[in-house]
């Protein structure tokens, strides 16, 4: 079995049922959902998902055997309750947690704390308390705090992945056509400006009449997601097409929220939306929508960790991941690169990546377009 590349440490008291939720839903929000077995798979790859792991610690034993493990990323969710730190045995376990955590820069980056009463927050190790615990106010109502806490958690994981500090923003950029659009796009905004460590960039807000999208897209590809909200109109307006391509041009992750009506029949599209994550919404869940941006941009740090190990051995080796096969214009905007670009497999069809690399041959590039699983680079 390969190395864990992601740990996220759950911790959480046996009797505490108010926790029961909250469990669920963050296990789901990093869980590998497994192709179905019944139906037949053109590649038989490894999805970077596989290697993130849930460990769920319900009693001090289970903490200790968390905290012995090798050393890996690791992201502790710790949900407080007073039986917890009223428990000496859990008390001291947290202790042993705390010690852990790095005193400086990363020490708010590494441990997710939620508490459901101040008094059990207040008696929290003194790093937990001053840097890492959450106000439950600040999740909203009952029913769908597990939800926004799972998103932090994604959001969270991204950082302990070994982002710079100056990423610790996720920019979502939504897409939208405004005629049919708008209604579900002002959701979507007012949904990410409550969560925290989540910035929304919407154009109305944000982005001034003639200003430039490719650049501001450009500047942020490396904490950035495109939620391109596909309605009816959406191909239609030049400027989402224009953003999308942006998108495809600059490598940023793209989740497509599929809005066509169900009664109506589309033509053919322009645009590669099968190559991207897609979320129905049919039930109008923009949970649903961010957790698949996070998860999207979190893959491709996945990715990123996978091609260092790779690289380990090769530390003149350049190269860029790819959350998709890069189109065209990023091929001959980056074909006088010296590097490598790598991108996954479950996104590769053997013609087009053979066609790409003979073309990038006839025009003498340095540019090499490697697969993420098959990926053996050469000492340069």
């Amino acid at each position: 079995m390969k190395k864990s590349l992601l740990d996220v440490v759950l911790i959480y008291h046996p009797n505490d049922r108010v926790s029961e939720p909250y469990v669920s839903t963050i296990t789901r929000a990093f869980e590998y959902v497994r192709p179905d077995k019944s139906i037949s798979q053109f590649f038989d790859f490894e999805d970077p998902w596989e290697r993130v792991q849930v460990l769920g610690c319900s009693t001090p034993a289970e903490v200790d055997q968390a905290l012995s493990r090798e050393e890996t990323p690791t992201l502790y969710v710790i949900l407080v309750s007073e039986v917890m730190v009223n428990t000496p045995e859990f008390a001291e376990a947290l202790n042993r947690v705390a010690l852990t955590l790095p005193k400086e820069e990363f020490g708010s980056r590494n441990a997710l704390c939620y508490s459901y009463s101040e008094t059990a927050q207040n008696s929290l190790p003194a790093v937990f308390s001053r840097r890492q615990a959450t106000e439950s106010a600040t999740l909203g109502e009952n029913r769908i705090r597990p939800f926004r806490l799972a998103l932090q958690a994604l959001h969270r994981a991204r950082l302990v992945m070994g982002l710079s500090k100056n990423s610790e923003s996720l920019k979502l950029f939504i897409s939208h056509a405004k005629v049919d659009g708008v209604f579900f796009a002002q959701a979507l905004q007012q949904s990410i400006e409550q969560i925290q460590e989540l910035e929304c960039i919407y154009d109305a807000k944000d982005i001034a009449s003639g200003s430039d999208w490719a650049s501001k897209l450009e500047s942020a590809a490396s904490s950035s997601v495109m939620i391109a909200l596909r309605t009816p109109a959406y191909e239609q307006r030049l400027a989402c097409r224009q953003e999308f391509e942006s998108a495809l041009l600059h490598g940023v992750p793209i989740v497509v929220v599929d809005a066509m009506s169900m009664t109506s029949v589309s033509g053919p599209s322009h645009l590669p939306f099968s190559a991207m994550p897609t979320v129905r919404i049919a039930d109008g869940n923009t949970h649903r929508v961010l957790s698949a941006a996070l998860r999207e941009h979190l893959r491709l740090l996945l990715m990123q960790a996978i091609a260092d190990e790779k690289t380990v051995d090769c530390p003149d080796v350049t190269f860029r991941v790819w959350p998709r096969f890069p189109c065209l214009s990023a091929m001959t905007t980056g074909a006088e690169l010296s590097q490598y670009w790598i991108v996954p497999q479950s996104q590769v069809f053997e013609a087009e990546l053979l066609a790409a690399r003979n073309w990038l041959a006839s025009m003498e590039s340095k540019l090499q377009l490697e697969v993420l699983e098959q990926f053996r680079p050469l000492p340069v």
